[in-house]
């Protein structure tokens, strides 16, 4: 009967810490991302080829992170001109790709486009939605940490572009 308790509160205490799956992001909310870059471009009355630079940028940065989640996803070294090898951010605890790629593009935004920072407010709204949806505050956070490490390896490439 001891033996039965113990293989009982084994099994209760490996169903307790079952990890749930993180809620699935959609190309809506990709969307979302590139509709607020347009209202800010318009706002600061960006030129064409520069409003090309911005959307190009930000997806390169949403881009690499789903191509270093996803081996069926070619990633962007050997392809675009000088693009440099990325790695892959230090393994910080369980985090999402999908929201670390959004957050990887409204980040990217955030530095390049004028009024950047205004992008804060709407990534607040967009991380207080993905509470909403699920996703506990570690793992928003930890997919920030991803995003902000590959940022940090994007900007140094588009700076080299000779705008």
């Amino acid at each position: 009967m001891k033996r039965l308790m113990i293989c009982c509160a084994l099994l209760l205490s490996l169903i307790g810490c079952k990890n749930e799956p993180d809620p699935e992001l959609t190309n809506k909310d990709i969307a979302k991302v590139l509709e607020q870059m347009t209202q800010f471009m318009i706002h600061d009355v960006t030129n064409p080829p520069l409003a090309g630079r911005f959307y190009s940028y930000a997806c390169i940065a949403g881009y690499t992170v789903v191509a270093l989640n996803d081996s069926t996803i070619v990633p962007f070294k050997g392809i675009l001109n000088e693009f440099p090898e990325i790695k892959k951010p230090l393994d910080s605890g369980r985090y999402s790709y999908q929201l670390s790629a959004i957050l990887a593009m409204t980040g990217t935004a955030k530095k390049m486009q004028p009024s950047g920072k205004q992008f804060e407010e709407f990534e607040a709204k967009f991380l207080d939605s993905c509470r909403t949806l699920g996703f506990s505050d570690k793992v928003i956070e930890r997919s920030q940490s991803y995003a902000n490490q590959i940022i940090k390896q994007i900007m140094p490439y588009s700076k080299k572009d000779r705008y």
